[in-house]
């Protein structure tokens, strides 16, 4: 920091300028942030530790921050717990926990991997106005080009640990000479190449010929006070929510963070109870089902979460990963035939043999992504969700695992709920698209129509907030079938 060197510099002193002068955001709040103890109290220890501020000044500054940083109820939100959060709302507490002290130097790594458009552009424009108020420096880390692009001065390139290019972003943008660079950039149009591979759209299933389908579910949750279990008010988290899933279909559900795009996937799960309406699976009513009863037909709908390194267990090899779900539900008769089949699925998605004696610290993000979506196919079922399962990928590896997921789509009698953040990757990537706000469906249609020409303004406020990608040379775009040889940045 200025003329200090941060390498010969005490314990004390190294403590004093993580807490105060340099601070970070990480990628994953869920592992970031302590889950026994609420988010303000989090924020507020890193307030209070260097500073002579009172309680109620303090509050009072966390809350005005959380404000802020678009958060609605700001002292309900200083009172949860981090899993009575979003993905999105736990990331803004993230940035907030970071921005509290005032630093000079803020890092960000992945700040908005988990945020909508336009969560994503106030956080970027919020960070900007204090970055001109106190002249706080920015190191931003990030795959994502229109935020590289649209936020930066200067940009330096990696590839196999190493900086391979450097320079004004803007200039490095229109006149990259280095070929990994080059190979980057090249990506920037793939998405546009996906919609030929999907074929037609189906038609709009009714609750009668659909794979799985929603009648007027809602879903709501009572907090209780501490010493007398005396029910709160109840908190809607999905309204009347009504949709139908075709056999052959990708149907694509957006919103911003906190709009119950991920809690709309757990009640159709089950994982969740809803408070009203009924949900459907295989044309059989599920709603009021045991456990024990849902157990055979749990096969059917399987789940690839948006952090393949949470959802796989880092005690397990691949092999016992892969062929757990075989062996518990009685889909082979023997270990042996549950192992010759886990490694024809690792095949499918690009996977050999010698994987299967790796832990998952041993693989690479898209790598584990991959063993994520061999186990959910293990068991042959008919609805795949994908629950942001590329947005913490570099734009190489999202390619890679999106035409994987199209190379099996095409194969199997399979269809598809993807939830993204990334509008632009839905509207080429999927027949049909819902759109959520705060908890209730705003719009839906064909994903083209939707995303091109929407009708209501919560949509057209989203797709407002996309940030613009520069144009890329003739010369790039026919690089764009180039894999780009796994540089990050």
């Amino acid at each position: 920091m200025g003329n200090i060197n941060l390498l010969q510099i005490s314990s004390s002193q190294l403590r004093y300028v993580r807490n105060q002068e340099i601070r970070i955001i990480f990628q994953d709040p869920q592992s970031s942030l302590n889950p026994l103890q609420r988010v303000g109290e989090q924020i507020l220890e890193s307030l209070q530790v260097y500073q002579s501020l009172s309680l109620r000044a303090a509050k009072l500054q966390i809350y005005n921050l959380l404000q802020e940083l678009e958060f609605e109820q700001v002292e309900k939100v200083y009172s949860a717990y981090p899993h009575e959060l979003s993905g999105g709302q736990k990331q803004r507490i993230m940035i907030a926990q970071a921005l509290i002290t005032n630093p000079q130097l803020l890092i960000c790594d992945e700040p908005t991997t988990a945020l909508d458009p336009t969560i994503q552009k106030s956080i970027f424009d919020l960070l900007l106005a204090l970055q001109a108020k106190s002249n706080m420096a920015i190191l931003l880390i990030s795959h994502d080009l229109g935020v590289i692009y649209n936020y930066s001065h200067q940009l330096y390139v990696i590839d196999q640990g190493k900086i391979v290019d450097k320079g004004n972003t803007e200039l490095l943008f229109t006149a990259a000479m280095e070929n990994s660079t080059r190979q980057i950039f090249a990506l920037l149009g793939w998405k546009k190449n996906i919609a030929p591979l999907l074929g037609e759209a189906v038609n709009w299933a009714t609750e009668n010929n659909s794979l799985v389908s929603m009648q007027n579910v809602s879903f709501s949750y009572s907090s209780q006070n501490w010493f007398f279990g005396a029910k709160k008010e109840k908190s809607w988290v999905l309204k009347n929510i009504s949709w139908a899933l075709p056999q052959k279909c990708i149907l694509g559900i957006v919103g911003e963070s906190g709009s119950g795009k991920s809690t709309l996937v757990k009640v159709l799960l089950r994982l969740y109870s809803c408070s009203e309406g009924k949900i459907y699976w295989l044309g059989k009513e599920v709603s009021k089902y045991s456990e024990k009863k849902l157990k055979p037909l749990r096969k059917y709908l399987q789940m690839v979460f948006q952090d393949p390194y949470a959802s796989l267990n880092p005690y397990q090899k691949v092999r016992q990963i892969l062929t757990e779900p075989l062996l518990f539900h009685r889909l082979v008769d023997t270990r042996a035939q549950a192992i010759n089949l886990a490694v024809v699925t690792l095949e499918k998605v690009g996977l050999d043999n010698s994987y299967l004696e790796r832990y998952p610290r041993e693989l690479s993000g898209g790598q584990r992504q991959r063993i994520c979506i061999a186990r959910a196919l293990l068991l042959n079922p008919s609805v795949l969700i994908c629950d942001e399962a590329i947005a913490a990928l570099d734009l190489p590896m999202q390619k890679q695992i999106i035409e994987l997921l199209l190379s099996i789509f095409r194969e199997q009698v399979l269809s598809i709920i993807f939830i993204s953040h990334d509008l632009e990757l839905v509207k080429y990537l999927c027949h049909y698209v819902i759109v959520l706000a705060k908890g209730e469906i705003v719009e839906a249609g064909l994903a083209s129509q939707v995303l091109m020409a929407p009708q209501h303004p919560y949509t057209r406020n989203l797709i407002q907030a996309i940030l613009p990608l520069p144009k890329i040379s003739p010369l790039l775009e026919k690089d764009v079938q180039n894999d780009g040889g796994g540089a990050t940045y």
